[in-house]
């Protein structure tokens, strides 16, 4: 099962590591989960990876008492997410989704689809068959504003989605290869 712990945003990684070292216990698992992003920067196209998010960790654990009291070892600030007394783990859709979008590397990778009148299809990439979760596309900036379940409430998540024309295979060939590109975070 997925838990959440919840940490000040932008010490997310570092929280995510500590416990891969210090915490985890055999089969239990510590991560963020991470989009990938495509931003314009000084007039070139580069995509980035950053938090899906911010403030969060997923620890994947079957003895989440057992996670609590050696969390309380850690020197930094965290705190499991809870409904009323009892550790809450995400809901098994939630969970589902953010597999099928993560996948065993927990990064949600760009997808690329083509308009159909007003109707966007995806043929590649996570979002593909989710058309129905996207509520707005922002061509210009390659951002699908999608609606997904997170601890209960629908959230609305800024995803990577690069639209091309039914004739612009060479265009997607392009996107395909545009030189991936990761924040300061990643590389600690």
């Amino acid at each position: 099962m997925w838990y959440v712990i919840q940490t000040r945003a932008g010490n997310e990684e570092h929280i995510s590591f500590t416990c891969r070292e210090r915490v985890c216990r055999g089969s239990e698992e510590a991560f963020t989960m991470k989009k990938e992003m495509v931003k314009k920067i000084r007039g070139e196209w580069i995509r980035g990876i950053y938090p899906l998010f911010p403030g969060y960790v997923f620890f994947e654990t079957h003895d989440i008492e057992d996670l609590f009291y050696r969390l309380k070892r850690l020197p930094a600030l965290t705190k499991i997410v809870r409904t009323g007394d009892e550790f809450t783990p995400l809901a098994p859709e939630e969970e589902d989704i953010l597999r099928k979008l993560g996948g065993v590397i927990h990064i949600i990778k760009a997808s690329a689809g083509f308009m159909e009148g007003d109707r966007v299809r995806i043929f590649d990439g996570p979002m593909k068959g989710m058309e129905g979760s996207i509520l707005r596309i922002n061509r210009h900036k390659s951002i699908a504003e999608v609606s997904i379940e997170f601890l209960g409430a629908k959230r609305k998540i800024p995803l990577a989605l690069e639209i091309v024309a039914h004739d612009e295979p060479k265009k997607l060939a392009e996107i395909l290869s545009i030189e991936t590109k990761h924040t300061a975070d990643d590389l600690q």
